[in-house]
């Protein structure tokens, strides 16, 4: 592969005889006599290496070579000069001005040696500079995926709180008792219904046992399936039965639905109908139907 060497020098022929000399190695020149003519062309054009004579007809190397860094930051800047001031190339380098100079006179091999530590160097810094790019590209796919992520995140957060507020504002809605307990008849969640049946705050009641809270009971409710029954819950999937509730002269049907299949964990929904009403309906009829069968004997 043929790479651009342009080179900078008031003498023709350094021109001819650096020309030459990298020619025979596959590197195509271009040579100027002015630093301006260099930088001109250096607006359309990216050499490999820049090679620049300390001093010239319009400013001297250094200042012609800042220039060459600044226009082209990847291309390798090299100074000839015959200057024995070994402190200010030091600076040069050190700055970044320069990576490599040459002292007049120098030796043909010497030359080509800087150039191609000069051509490996861009080739080296090429490939870290495109990796960097690689790497800052994937970084920026990542932000952009986190951020979407995060989007995503929240967006799904706010409809699972939304849901959760219609969920217990619907829970709440429903007239009747209606809870949420485990096979220990723990309560793990009320709906207002039974805070007023229980006549407490129903903050008060999770964790607290369903019989004891809302029924003011020492055990488990007479006839409640989960009770008397909790294999039939688990094959049936659900199970009622009616629960009295003497103190206040009531009597619910208790619907206990499963909740989950966890065998070790189990939860049950458990809605409580107040069919006090239609029991007193029932006994009135059968009352009736007493006084009818006297009457007709």
């Amino acid at each position: 592969m043929s790479y651009t060497i342009a080179l900078v020098d008031d003498d023709r022929d350094v021109h001819v005889l650096v020309s030459a000399l990298l020619a025979a190695e596959d590197f195509e020149v271009h040579t100027f006599e002015r630093g301006e003519d260099l930088l001109q062309w250096l607006e359309t054009n990216d050499p490999v290496v820049c090679l620049s004579d300390y001093q010239l007809p319009d400013m001297d190397g250094l200042e012609v070579l800042e220039l060459v860094r600044r226009l082209r930051p990847s291309c390798q800047r090299i100074l000839i000069t015959g200057c024995t001031d070994i402190q200010s190339m030091q600076t040069a380098l050190n700055s970044g001005t320069i990576q490599y100079f040459l002292g007049k006179p120098w030796h043909n091999d010497e030359v080509i040696t800087t150039i191609d530590g000069a051509v490996t160097r861009y080739i080296q810094q090429g490939r870290q500079d495109a990796m960097a790019s690689l790497l800052q590209r994937q970084n920026d796919e990542l932000d952009t995926l986190a951020r979407q992520l995060e989007t995503m995140v929240d967006r799904r957060t706010r409809q699972i709180e939304r849901a959760k507020k219609e969920w217990e504002r619907t829970f709440d809605a429903i007239t009747s008792p209606l809870t949420q307990v485990n096979s220990r008849f723990q309560l793990l969640r009320a709906n207002l219904a039974t805070a007023a049946q229980a006549g407490r705050p129903v903050r008060e009641l999770p964790g607290t046992l369903c019989f004891e809270s809302v029924y003011g009971r020492t055990e488990p409710c007479t006839g409640c399936p989960l009770n008397e029954s909790p294999e039939e819950i688990m094959r049936l999937g659900s199970s009622e039965a009616e629960i009295a509730d003497a103190a206040k002269e009531k009597t619910f049907l208790l619907s206990i639905y499963q909740f989950d299949r966890d065998v070790e964990n189990p939860r049950y929904v458990c809605y409580y109908k107040d069919i006090t009403e239609e029991k007193k309906l029932q006994l009135q009829v059968v009352q009736s139907e007493k006084m009818a069968g006297i009457g007709q004997l």
